[in-house]
């Protein structure tokens, strides 16, 4: 399946207070994949080393880094079951979206009990975009948005309504509240993080919420 551009938005550069232009594209370059090995994997070492050297934050991590990218790519071969994202400004990845459609992932919420939902396995935002203990100030903000955007168009358009589930990190759970998702439990069978879900409703609410970051 060819790799193109499927949604254009905007972010916020916080180093220059100004919108720039984003791209999301349908699967991922070889070029991002050695991003996530290299520029990724060295800032996070680094953000870990500024961390530790600040008291009470010796064992800070920065959460989510442990999962494979490379290695759930390699093996989810069928983008159909599988989709993929990649979002870049100015031709750097800047956040990574892994999506799963198949049959076992329905809601739980009682409104929606078993409609067919697009569940999120792996989404993240490039390190130098993360809040940092030492409170130096993120790169781009709006990256998370623009990617729950994509999953939400994704679940449109396999006839999902908007649906999507997803298990959050401890960290974004304050994300996802904000972006109008329903809190349901915390899952023992995904280490006990918390389960979210955005109704039909809720999706066009955010959508239409954030419709100004989307340009033609």
């Amino acid at each position: 399946m060819a790799r193109i551009p499927v949604l254009t938005t905007l972010v916020k550069d916080c180093w220059s207070n100004a919108y720039t232009s984003a791209t999301v594209f349908s699967d991922l370059s070889r070029q991002n994949l050695e991003d996530v090995g290299s520029r990724w994997r060295n800032q996070v070492a680094e953000r870990r080393a500024r961390a530790h050297a600040l008291p009470g934050f010796e064992n800070w991590e920065d959460q989510g880094w442990y999962w494979n990218w490379v290695e759930k790519y390699d093996r989810r071969t069928d983008q159909i079951r599988f989709p993929r994202y990649a979002l870049e400004v100015e031709g750097y990845l800047e956040g990574l979206l892994y999506l799963i459609v198949g049959p076992d992932y329905v809601c739980r919420i009682a409104t929606q009990r078993d409609a067919q939902l697009v569940y999120v396995d792996l989404v993240a935002t490039a390190p130098w975009n993360r809040d940092h203990p030492d409170g130096a100030s993120p790169h781009y903000e709006g990256v998370g948005v623009s990617l729950v955007t994509q999953a939400i168009f994704h679940s449109q358009t396999c006839g999902f309504s908007g649906r999507v589930g997803l298990h959050s990190i401890p960290t974004a759970e304050g994300f996802y509240r904000r972006c109008g998702m329903t809190q349901l439990e915390a899952d023992r069978q995904y280490g006990h993080m918390v389960y979210f879900e955005s109704t039909p409703e809720q999706s066009q609410l955010f959508l239409d919420k954030w419709a100004f970051r989307r340009t033609p």
